[in-house]
């Protein structure tokens, strides 16, 4: 029988009483931490309607469920996966602010880099969110934090200019 990761990962953590679903949202979320921005889809043929179009496996999960349920288990199961098989890659800590992630994306500690598929080389700057509550990663300014999260998603470059603090320059942010 054929083996993915998904699977493997769902039965590896089939006795840990935590929902399925939330055990696949994770294990989803290894994944696109993992590949960032390496692997993406564009359309065949230019008479696709979106042929413009670069879809990139970015995505943002949040595990909702009753108190209980388990969530952050899961969510810690792929932490810890994370940690111990990429020690190199960033992880936020629970409370940040956004100038904070700004300033760290925008160094040199915060690039990573590839070659595409015409053996170019590509730089981006992955940082992945595995928190336990987010009214607490959001606690310092909910609404700029849910704006800057929206702003950032997918871009190919963000650029924050601070009043005291100067600008950073974020190349593909992940």
């Amino acid at each position: 029988m054929a083996s993915n990761f998904i699977d493997d990962w769902l039965y590896y953590q089939s006795g840990n009483e935590s929902h399925p679903i939330h055990n696949k949202w994770s294990a989803l979320c290894v994944l696109s931490t993992i590949i960032g921005r390496r692997v993406y889809f564009l359309p065949e043929t230019i008479e696709d309607a979106y042929s413009q179009l670069c879809f990139i496996p970015n995505i943002y999960t949040c595990l909702v469920g009753p108190q209980g349920g388990r969530k952050t288990f899961s969510k810690d199961e792929a932490r810890d996966f994370l940690v111990e098989a990429f020690p190199e890659y960033p992880l936020s800590a629970s409370v940040e602010s956004r100038e904070e992630i700004c300033r760290y994306l925008g160094s040199d500690e915060a690039i990573r880099a590839y070659s595409d598929e015409n053996n170019s080389p590509v730089e981006y700057r992955p940082y992945t969110f595995t928190i336990n509550e987010l009214k607490n990663s959001i606690s310092i300014d909910p609404v700029r934090m849910i704006d800057f999260w929206v702003d950032i998603y997918d871009r190919k470059e963000y650029v924050v200019r601070t009043k005291n603090k100067g600008h950073d320059v974020i190349t593909n942010p992940y």
